[in-house]
């Protein structure tokens, strides 16, 4: 019928790619929808057509690990597709972006209080010497893996917050882990609603019993500077027991952490409510 007609008119779907050394592909015709969807967690589309171009980049790459995507399976998605074998620069780009930025899953720690993070030893190195981490008290339980005594939704944004692209596992979102039956995903949950979850959730980490009300009170402090955006200064619990002073401008306090511009270096940091013992103003 028509269907068949319009089809007899329509340029026939490819099924493979080629892969270049410049780390351009090129469809020799158009690609069936679910191999152009595939393709294009990977590549950016530069030239569309019937012989369409994309390009394989960094942030192309980046963007598919942070997607959720492995090494692996970016590397067998490319072999599927090609018609050829994949050419040596394009491997060693995946295998550069993936060993430096990608793999970092964010998982509930066994015990179900705190978090997990997996990653390669090379990751799991520059993650547990980064002075803006120190505060998460990392342990190295083996080559691969990493724990911290906090909520995995506090971990994963302290490390996106200083770009390392991490993957939260579906049990670790607080999201779903605390709407009630029947409204998972946040349905019907207000932004507001869902950060004073997330702070609960925090309080329930801390060690000490009597933690809860001045959590609470030192939560409600800092929103008050975020409002009148007026300088104070933390006392903030250091992983070795100390306590160390720190003055800030708070921009926001939510899900469980605090963000401000540190005054003294002048440098935006993002800290774990748990770990703020005092709040004086500075005004």
């Amino acid at each position: 019928g028509d269907a068949a007609a319009a089809a007899e008119d329509l340029p026939p779907t490819v099924e493979g790619v080629y892969l270049q050394h410049d780390l351009t592909v090129i469809a020799p015709g158009p690609l069936s929808p679910a191999d152009d969807h595939a393709l294009r967690t990977v590549a950016d589309l530069e030239a569309p057509g019937l012989a369409a171009r994309y390009r394989v980049s960094e942030d192309s790459v980046r963007r598919a690990l942070r997607a959720g995507s492995t090494r692996d399976e970016l590397l067998a998605l490319l072999e599927r597709l090609s018609a050829t074998d994949v050419p040596q620069p394009l491997t060693y780009l995946v295998d550069q972006v993936a060993s430096r930025d990608g793999g970092l899953v964010v998982d509930v720690a066994p015990d179900g209080r705190g978090a997990v993070v997996h990653g390669t030893p090379d990751q799991l190195d520059l993650v547990g010497v980064d002075a803006e981490l120190r505060q998460l008290t990392w342990e190295r339980v083996d080559l691969s893996t990493l724990t911290a005594p906090h909520p995995p939704h506090v971990v994963h944004a302290a490390l996106e917050e200083q770009r390392y692209p991490a993957v939260l596992t579906a049990a670790a979102r607080p999201v779903a882990q605390d709407a009630p039956p029947g409204r998972r995903r946040g349905a019907g949950r207000t932004p507001e609603q869902a950060a004073h979850a997330l702070v609960e959730r925090l309080r329930l980490t801390t060690e000490r019993g009597d933690a809860e009300p001045e959590q609470e009170w030192l939560g409600r402090q800092i929103d008050l500077a975020v409002r009148g955006k007026t300088p104070i200064r933390l006392t903030v619990r250091m992983p070795d027991g100390s306590e160390r002073p720190m003055s800030i401008v708070p921009t926001s306090v939510a899900a469980g952490r605090v963000r401000g511009r540190d005054t003294a270096v002048d440098v935006e940091r993002t800290l774990p409510l748990s770990l703020v013992v005092a709040v004086e103003s500075e005004a």
